[in-house]
């Protein structure tokens, strides 16, 4: 079954309401959301940030089926949801830190 962004966001709220407030409900939002074309250190702290969120799985869900184009969601960057999408990874290697090559195409 296929999941839908609607169905995503509400399993993520439900899951913030059971498992607690995630740190990026207190952290400056432009944390998650590193200028483009900056490498290492602001798209590892924000990917940091996410490792120990008690809804990471469900937030890196709804970024990936909402086609989320910007910003870290559960840890994950965009090419990183894109590979998820397309079947390049599955959704635990992404979560686990997996990445793909740096040759890689995933457009």
């Amino acid at each position: 079954m296929k999941i839908t962004a609607e169905r995503a966001l509400s399993n993520l709220g439900n899951a913030i309401r059971e498992r607690g407030e995630p740190v990026c409900m207190t952290t400056d939002p432009e944390a998650f959301f590193p200028e483009s074309g900056v490498h290492g250190g602001e798209f590892k702290r924000a990917v940091d940030l996410c490792k120990p969120c008690p809804v990471r799985a469900e937030c890196a869900i709804y970024g990936i089926v909402s086609a989320e184009m910007y910003g870290i969601w559960g840890g994950l960057t965009v090419r990183t949801r894109q590979a998820v999408r397309m079947g390049k990874l599955t959704l635990r290697e992404a979560l686990d830190g997996k990445k793909l090559p740096a040759t890689e195409r995933i457009y």
